[in-house]
């Protein structure tokens, strides 16, 4: 009898504690419903008395009769897989103005040369600027040099150019993906490097320079990673943990609680100063350069280094859009800091094939840039490419002449 006394009345504490749960997750249900109802008036009501934003002024790439075609490919684009060592690796697909073939670069048209002799072969490293973000695929920057290069040389040497650029990828990266290059044992005669706004805006992720951006992501990517692992071993202890897990998740998901954690957010730490963040990205870039110059005289290429124009260094005088487009970026005394520092530096170690092309489009008055970032439309590549085709020429033609059929 007094065995059946103890397991009624755990049964009734059980009851109890489980009624209090119910009644308790009920309440924080009808509270955060409540809070999202009050928050979704309040935005209502704000939206109708607040003056008017300021209209996003109209792009001259959406203007475009093929901008629509151009999309279908962009939105593919946007699809990046992992790649070990580089993180990024573009996807393999087909659309109108843009195909990225099976090893992920992107096709670049190319007049065929019947030339007899070793091609001379071109690469072009970058970021979506290189691959060519809001541009067809005969407009964008190796299209652009393969096009010239080939008017000039056509008829002597074979001319390849091969098209490496992965949206958000920097210098470092660059790098890593040459050396998975090379080891494959892909040689190129010229590598192009085309960088800065990548670089900047990691930069400023990090509060340091030399890593990707987002690498914060990788390391939250790492620590669930090392989570799930250890709920996945056996033992109640684990089986516990994981549904605590997933009963914090839920809780943090409540707009409440996401309410109640910003209000008790600690201040963020005080940013680093522009001069030190720009001083330690001049003293990655060389230390890379470095090693790119090593790797070039050890595997016989000529690297080109291009620190590319961008909206938040650009002294041009800017369009209505591009005034727009400024505003709302926070990093420009960055992208302004670091090419006068830059340039001597590079410029003393490896002289006219660093090529500083900040005040390219000082003086022109139409839309260069697409967004804040920094890409361009298609009418500024020609004027990118006759910066670089000096230096290009420079490197190319003694391969031309030690390379031509002789008669």
């Amino acid at each position: 009898m007094p065995t059946q006394d103890v397991l009624v009345s755990a049964a009734r504490k059980l009851r109890t504690i489980w009624l209090i749960v119910g009644v308790t997750l009920g309440l924080i249900a009808l509270i955060e419903f409540a809070y999202r109802l009050q928050a979704s008036g309040r935005r209502s009501i704000a939206a109708r008395s607040v003056v008017r934003r300021e209209p996003e002024p109209p792009s001259p790439f959406e203007l475009t009769d093929w901008a629509a075609d151009y999309q279908i490919g962009h939105k593919a684009e946007e699809a990046v897989s992992w790649e070990p060592y580089v993180y990024l690796r573009n996807p393999t697909f087909q659309a109108p103005f843009a195909t990225v073939d099976s090893s992920g670069h992107r096709r670049t048209p190319q007049a065929a040369s019947h030339a007899g002799g070793r091609p001379v072969k071109l690469f072009f490293l970058g970021g979506s600027t290189i691959f060519g973000w809001f541009q067809r695929a005969e407009h964008t920057i190796p299209a652009e040099a393969a096009r010239r290069l080939h008017a000039a040389y056509g008829d002597s040497v074979s001319v390849e150019v091969t098209n490496f650029g992965v949206p958000g990828q920097t210098f470092t990266q660059e790098i890593i993906r040459l050396l998975l290059e090379l080891r494959a044992g892909h040689r190129p005669d010229i590598v192009v490097f085309y960088d800065g706004i990548n670089d900047v805006m990691a930069t400023v992720q990090n509060g340091r320079a030399g890593l990707p951006q987002n690498e914060s992501n990788r390391e939250e990517d790492f620590r669930r990673g090392r989570i799930a692992a250890e709920d996945s071993k056996p033992g109640l202890v684990n089986d516990l943990r994981a549904v605590a897990r997933v009963a914090i998740t839920a809780l943090m998901r409540l707009e409440i609680s996401k309410r109640v954690l910003t209000v008790r957010q600690v201040d963020s730490p005080r940013p680093i100063p522009i001069d030190t963040l720009a001083l330690n990205s001049v003293q990655v870039y060389a230390a890379n350069v470095q090693l790119v110059e090593t790797l070039a005289a050890g595997y016989d290429f000529q690297p080109i280094y291009v620190w590319q124009p961008a909206l938040l260094s650009t002294r041009k005088m800017l369009t209505p859009r591009e005034q727009w487009l400024k505003r709302k970026s926070r990093i420009a005394e960055l992208h302004v800091a670091i090419p006068p520092l830059l340039g001597p530096v590079i410029s003393a170690m490896v002289g006219d094939r660093f090529i500083d092309a900040t005040s390219l489009f000082d003086v022109d008055s139409l839309d260069v840039f697409v967004d804040e970032f920094g890409h361009t439309y298609e009418r500024a590549n020609p004027r990118i490419v006759d910066t670089l085709m000096p230096t290009l020429r420079a490197a190319v033609s003694p391969l031309v002449r030690s390379r031509m059929r002789t008669p």
